[in-house]
């Protein structure tokens, strides 16, 4: 009322007005004093309206004094204003409004009937539903999405992969909404398999996917050319393309391609591309308390089958998708299991590794060194294209040499002559050689290349005075000689000698029995010296030389000759290309272990151990420049590749006794489907050995390091080999082989004893 209003102003006037009796209330005469004025109380209340305080307010602003004081009293009434203003201001001021981006990407997003729908946009719907926020939604094309989050126009994308980049300058919510990859569609009567069949060809993708950056890296490693056409759009701009035939392919995600390809008519190639996690990506500076909210909802449905989630989900995505949470536990305990299992061949292989490189400590210098040579020998091989051809000559000639040795009774002398030539022609250091047989307690002389020949024949030497060699050694046989020989017999032998700096002295036993020495020398003066790679090739002469002399002269068993043969070729096969060390005995042992577990006999299972050792043998004829080439092969090289089955299995033929072996090797190539080499057989037309070779060396040479890629996961080699089965592999093989080589942990700790 009126009276209560003249008071509360007379208590602001009182409390911020300094200047003295501006107003007074004489309770005692019952007068009301204004501005120096008197109300009585009949007349002031009923006059002392708001005009009239306004007046009176007035009046008193004529003296400079009074227009101070009303300026202080209008700040006092804003400020009683903005007192009130915070205190009564509703809560709704203080709602969240959202701008939301979405693209074109059904069922994740998409808009129908004037409606934003899918997965992403109606999940976040329900949780603004029930938060009380405000949700604007924008359609965008996904590259403008992208800039429109980073420049702060946009709150929210919807449906993105989270990478480590995109993180840089947004962030995601912790929790996955669902997981996708990429996929490479074409037409149906597109003859694009792989990712090889793609070279040469015009592939659309959506600019900044991160399918379209992921495929785009992946040919780049394998140098497979292909043009990308970037589309300023969605995933139905990128299958349109393909659809009227203006690109080859297009990439588009795994989810959009099983919802919508046969709309456009396409049909997916079949390979997995960059396996992501789809979240909500925010912009800078949105409120923790949002993100957080939309990882609670979804971490509260996404363990509720009944929620809303599963059931925006089967939809969207039908109910083969993996609407229930049972069924997706089903699946990460059964992934757990095989991942535990791998994590525990792992394991056991690192321990391997780890003795292995203890016991490899000894000899780390050497190797050191040794790998110093290699690589001096291989650029040497490569200065020019005359040298690679004098060494494939020259390999060429061992390989007809030992034909001979299964088509004709070849002599001891003749054989050792050409096995000392070819030592001479690719032992870089050597200059001179010779080698000398035991024979009646004499020291005699076989065959000598730069010493006389002739006079060194003719002497008649003890055998005492020979250098009691083991295994490979180097020595200075001059000063040997100095000490063992007398006076008389030294001077002879210097004098058909030439001056020698050091010696590479073999010995060369059949069984326990010395036979005599094999030798290369150095010049008197050279600054060269015998490295251990001549040395290791040096051992693998001498390892064929004393498989050739049991032979001959029938010491040992046939097996024994195959198996001093088997490892000599397997040597220089790894001398030839390194990056196979290693490779033909693990081939073996898993070959012949597969086998077992196929349930072949003793006889077929030995038969495939030899033949996985000797596979590659054929390698020997291929050109160094060829097998070590790190980028994509020409027609010709490739071809030159192909003929290795006929290579190793021609020389296999002409050994007595490993003529199944030859078999075995010359069809190893062989595709399940029939486009293999070299003569093309299919299914079961292919020996089964071969078709067990096939996948184990597929397997091994996936899992190791090549000149023109690294080595890929077991994980990655065990589904190339699903993919493969039954158009490259026998089905039955492929299936025995994983089953192996998952269910064993101990496997590889522990190889089977097969010989």
């Amino acid at each position: 009322n009126e009276y209560s209003w003249i008071a509360y102003v007379h208590l602001i006037y009182s409390q911020f007005f300094t200047w003295e009796s501006l107003i007074t209330m004489e309770n005692a005469h019952g007068a009301f004093v204004f501005n120096s004025r008197v109300y009585t109380h009949r007349s002031w209340m009923p006059r002392l309206s708001m005009r009239t305080l306004f007046f009176e307010l007035l009046h008193s602003a004529i003296s400079l004094r009074g227009f101070l004081q009303i300026l202080r009293f209008l700040r006092c009434c804003l400020f009683l204003a903005l007192v009130v203003l915070v205190l009564f201001t509703p809560i709704a001021g203080f709602t969240v409004d959202l701008r939301v981006g979405y693209y074109d990407n059904s069922p994740l997003c998409y808009e129908e009937d004037e409606r934003v729908l899918g997965i992403f946009p109606e999940l976040l719907s329900k949780i603004a539903l029930k938060e009380g926020w405000e949700v604007e939604y924008e359609r965008v094309i996904f590259s403008k999405g992208l800039e429109k989050i980073r420049s702060g126009e946009l709150d929210v994308l919807v449906a993105v992969a989270e990478t480590p980049q995109r993180s840089e300058w947004s962030r995601f919510n912790e929790v996955t909404v669902v997981h996708n990859w990429g996929e490479v569609y074409v037409r149906p009567s597109s003859n694009i398999k792989d990712l090889e069949d793609l070279d040469g060809k015009t592939v659309g993708a959506v600019k900044g996917d991160v399918y379209y950056r992921a495929l785009k890296e992946l040919l780049s490693n394998f140098e497979v050319n292909v043009r990308f056409v970037e589309v300023e759009g969605d995933y139905p701009q990128v299958m349109r393309l393909v659809s009227m035939g203006e690109v080859d392919a297009g990439v588009a995600s795994k989810i959009f391609g099983q919802k919508n390809a046969d709309r456009y008519n396409l049909k997916n190639v079949g390979f997995v591309i960059s396996p992501v996690k789809l979240k909500y990506m925010f912009r800078r500076g949105v409120g923790e308390e949002i993100v957080s909210k939309v990882d609670s909802y979804l971490s509260k449905w996404k363990e509720d089958e009944d929620s809303i989630y599963y059931a925006v989900l089967a939809r969207h995505l039908g109910a083969d998708v993996g609407v229930s949470n049972r069924l997706l536990l089903y699946l990460l305990v059964i992934g757990t299991g095989v991942l535990g299992i791998l994590l525990m061949l792992v394991a056991v292989l690192r321990k391997m590794v780890a003795a292995r490189t203890r016991e490899l400590e000894k000899e780390k210098e050497e190797l050191f060194a040794a790998n110093e040579e290699l690589l001096a020998m291989n650029q040497q091989l490569e200065a020019t294209q005359g040298e690679l051809d004098l060494v494939a000559d020259r390999l060429a000639q061992l390989i007809d040499l030992v034909n001979e040795m299964g088509e004709r009774d070849i002599s001891e002398e003749e054989f050792l002559r050409h096995l000392l030539n070819f030592a001479l022609e690719n032992v870089p250091e050597a200059d001179y050689g010779s080698v000398w047989f035991i024979e009646d307690g004499r020291w005699k002389l076989v065959t000598a290349v730069g010493h006389d020949e002739e006079r060194l024949k003719s002497l008649d030497l003890d055998k005492k005075y020979m250098y009691p060699a083991k295994g490979v050694e180097i020595v200075n046989i001059m000063e040997y000689d100095k000490v063992v020989m007398p006076p008389d017999i030294a001077k002879v032998f210097r004098e058909a000698t030439k001056p020698i700096k050091e010696s590479m002295i073999a010995s060369l036993k059949v069984g326990d029995d010395y036979l005599g020495n094999f030798a290369l020398d150095i010049a008197e003066g050279s600054e060269k010296s015998f490295s251990d790679v001549s040395k290791r090739l040096m051992e693998s002469l001498i390892s064929l030389a004393s498989a050739f002399l049991a032979m001959k002269r029938m010491v040992r068993l046939q097996g024994k000759f195959h198996k001093d043969l088997v490892r000599s070729l397997v040597i220089l096969v790894e001398l030839r290309d390194p990056y196979t060390k290693g490779h033909s005995e693990r081939v073996a042992e898993l070959a012949s272990a597969l086998a077992e577990r196929l349930g072949l006999d003793r006889e077929r299972v030995r038969r495939i151990y030899w033949a996985g050792l000797v596979h590659d043998v054929g390698k020997i004829l291929v050109e160094s420049s060829v097998l070590n080439k790190p980028g994509k092969l020409t027609n010709e090289e490739r071809t030159q590749i192909e003929e290795h089955p006929v290579y190793g299995a021609r020389v296999l033929e002409m050994v007595e006794g490993m003529e199944e072996i030859a078999r075995i090797v010359l069809h190893h190539h062989e595709k399940w489907e029939g486009n293999g080499y070299p003569n093309g057989l299919r299914a079961e037309e292919i020996p089964l050995e071969s078709r067990i070779l096939a996948v184990v060396d597929a397997f091994d040479a996936m899992t190791s390091d090549r000149p023109y890629r690294k080595a890929l996961s077991m994980e990655m080699a065990i589904e190339e080999l699903r993919r493969c089965k039954g158009t490259q592999f026998d089905p039955v093989v492929v299936d025995a082989f994983i089953e192996m080589i998952l269910s064993d942990d101990d496997f590889f700790r522990n190889p089977p004893e097969l010989r």
